[in-house]
């Protein structure tokens, strides 16, 4: 599984940067080996897991398959067990977005702290607005707004 990931992260040099939590999955199993990614929170499992199915179409590698079935137990396991821990109460699942899956139940979608990938518009705006750029209906708005 380690050896497998490892070269399909390499094959795509980009994928380490596009798909962080696949890259912190890999990066945990070759320094910490798989108990050490069993302890991952399970977003982050789930979100690698996705990311994993995105990056691989042949699944004939041993390695590959197997890590994608244990990712999937655990997502499945640790959703379903979640609710179950001693004094913890159960919470309602929030409604996934559109275009959000859910494996097992768990939601996938982004949580405070993970990584989520935006279009590039809205990147372009945001990036304008960091550097004293306001977006063009921001700027007219206030324009607008202001006495004459």
């Amino acid at each position: 599984m380690r050896r497998e990931l490892y070269q399909l992260m390499e094959q795509h040099p980009t994928s380490r940067d596009l798909m962080r939590h696949l890259d912190l999955v890999e990066r945990t199993l070759r320094q910490e080996g798989f108990s050490a990614v069993q302890a991952l929170p399970v977003r982050v499992i789930a979100r690698a897991l996705q990311q994993l199915e995105q990056l691989v179409w042949d699944w004939t590698p041993a390695g590959l398959a197997e890590l994608r079935s244990r990712l999937a137990v655990i997502v499945r396991t640790r959703a379903v067990d979640a609710p179950a821990r001693p004094g913890a109460a159960p919470s309602p699942a929030p409604a996934a977005k559109p275009g959000e899956p859910e494996l097992g139940g768990a939601l996938v979608g982004p949580a405070v702290g993970d990584a989520t990938e935006i279009d590039h518009a809205e990147f372009a705006e945001m990036e304008r607005s960091w550097s004293g750029q306001m977006p063009a209906d921001v700027r007219d708005a206030l324009a607008a707004a202001r006495p004459a």
